[in-house]
Order: C-alpha cells, then structure tokens, then sequence
C-alpha cells in the first residue's frame, strides 16, 4: 500500500520543494566528502551534543547552502561549525541559567507565605528538600523522575535521555511542564 503524498498546489511551496531538493542533493555531497572531518571537529569542540550539533548542522545548510563562488570548502565548512557549536554553547549556558534562577527562586518562595515551607531557620539545602518533596507529590512519575535527575541530582538533560531513553527535546518538555506545575501549585497556595 503505497500512498503517494499529495504535491502542493501552491506555486510557492512547490519552488520550496523544488529549491530544497536541490540544497538536499548539494548538502548531500558535503556530507560524503566532509562528514568525518565535520565529525571530529564537532567531538573535539563538544563532545556531548556532538551528534544534535552536526544534525541541526547540516539541516541549516539544507535550508541555506554554501554559496557557489567559495573556494575553500573546508574552511567555511570549519568555521560555519564552530559558530554553530559555539551558539549551541551559548544556548544552553542560558538555559542553564534560567534554571538556577528557577531553583533559587522556588527556594525564595519557600521562605516566603508557602503553606507548609521551611522555616527561615532552614538551610538552603533543607529548602531544596522541601521543594523536591512538593514537587513528588504533585507530580506525575515520568515528570517527578526527570525533575529529581535534572535537579536534584544535578544530571545534565543529554544524561538523562542516555538513562530513560527519552530524547533531549521531550526531556526538556517534561522539565517545562514539572516546572510550571509546582510554580502553579505554589502560586495557589500561597494566597490560602
């Protein structure tokens, strides 16, 4: 049962299709040339997302491809990589951030009109114990286990996908949403 997708009607998205079949064809012979060598650069410069890198890598060439009138390859190809490894990096230090931020302010919420939060008397790390409690009790399984890995136990989100099988994106889905929903349950019960 083959079923043939439909072709777009519509002039413009079929010059798309037409356009990125043919980056797909010009970025499919970067990848046999320069693969390995794109490869070791991405390993060398970050070893953890090094496979996500060279994806979300040659994806962007599909979408815009090396100009025609370059004469070293290699070299663009190097440096068009460490930009992109480099606003990976950049990315995910700001994420990383948010995080922190998150967590000290959980922690300041905890002080401050919680029902049931720490006493003022309490050490941070009591604080954050109070706040891991909360969170598995309200929380769902999949999303109290990525919450303790990621928090709790300081796991970082390409760990945790290697240990549950899940993947990075859905990893971070699952961190918004446990998230949001401590931050809901402790906005609706500071008022009581």
């Amino acid at each position: 049962m083959d079923e043939k997708i439909p072709a777009p009607t519509n002039i413009g998205e079929r010059r798309k299709m037409i356009k990125y079949s043919e980056n797909a064809q010009i970025v499919g012979d970067i990848f046999q040339e320069y693969y390995k060598y794109l490869q070791t650069i991405a390993h060398f410069e970050s070893p953890e997302n090094a496979e996500d890198i060279l994806q979300g890598f040659f994806l962007s060439l599909i979408l815009k491809p090396p100009p025609a009138e370059i004469k070293d390859m290699r070299s663009y190809l190097y440096r068009s990589l460490i930009n992109d490894i480099k606003d990976s990096n950049r990315r995910e230090k700001a994420h990383r951030q948010k995080i922190r931020n998150y967590r000290d302010y959980l922690i300041q919420k905890s002080n401050f009109g919680v029902v049931d939060a720490p006493d003022f008397g309490l050490t941070k790390k009591e604080q954050a114990n109070w706040i891991f409690r909360l969170a598995n009790k309200i929380l769902a399984p999949h999303l109290r286990i990525t919450f303790n890995l990621r928090y709790k136990l300081g796991y970082k989100i390409g760990r945790i996908s290697r240990m549950t099988g899940v993947k990075k994106n859905v990893i971070r889905v699952y961190l918004t949403s446990a998230r949001k929903m401590v931050r809901r349950w402790i906005r609706e019960h500071e008022s009581k």
